[in-house]
């Protein structure tokens, strides 16, 4: 059977996401792969649509895209803390990725902190109102619903609910860090905030894409019993 294909569409804050349980599987326009995206805060809405649709994210969006192709790493990135682990892992296996050398992979990942920084400084109305959301808030979740590429579900076996109950745990975890992140962004301070929007990115991006590849070798496994 066809592998289905997906895609790091990594952004410094992120992409993909997941919903309730009681939300439909039904394929259409509006969901992704069975996560409908509910309304949010109006002002927060606003503000994220000004952040993706500006030159310093897209670019970052491309950077993040560019390195995530080069690492392949194919493991759960949950295995891995953000940021220097990364890049540990990198050096101990550089001759399976796309860099060509260790200095090179050092000097891409500073190129996303340093962009991630423009682009927090240049959007602290929407950190501002992100950190006024009440706790449990779901109005950047949504956000997150919608970036997910779409997959048609696949509902023999499990593997779809087992996909779908992921991605969801993944998705409120970092929905949490990156709220807690905002409300506390003036005791970090603007460089170790937008590091740590980096790092926590990159590993719930490269998460997402190691589910989708479970998701992938579940349904041959099924196919093959």
């Amino acid at each position: 059977m066809k592998k289905f294909s997906l895609f790091l569409a990594a952004t410094f804050l992120v992409i993909f996401a997941a919903c309730s349980n009681e939300e439909s599987t039904d394929n259409n326009a509006n969901s992704r792969a069975g996560f409908q995206q509910k309304s949010g805060s109006s002002r927060l809405d606003s503000l994220y649509n000004e952040m993706v649709t500006s030159s310093d994210y897209i670019e970052l969006k491309s950077l993040r895209n560019s390195f995530n192709n080069k690492m392949h790493y194919t493991g759960p990135m949950m295995d891995l803390k953000p940021g220097e682990e990364f890049l540990d892992w990198i050096n101990a296996n550089i001759s399976d990725t796309d860099f060509i050398s260790y200095n090179q992979a050092v000097a891409e990942w500073r190129l996303i902190t340093d962009k991630t920084l423009l682009v927090f400084q240049a959007n602290l109305g929407f950190y501002d109102a992100l950190a006024a959301e009440p706790e449990g808030s779901k109005a950047y979740y949504n956000h997150l619903i919608n970036e997910l590429p779409q997959l048609t579900p696949y509902q023999s076996c499990s593997c779809w609910d087992q996909y779908q109950g992921s991605v969801k745990a993944a998705t409120t975890a970092f929905n949490e860090a990156i709220a807690k992140i905002a409300k506390n962004r003036f005791t970090f301070g603007p460089y170790n905030t937008s590091k740590s929007i980096a790092d926590l990115t990159e590993k719930y991006s490269g998460q997402l894409t190691f589910l989708a590849n479970q998701y992938d070798n579940c349904i041959d496994d099924c196919d093959e019993d």
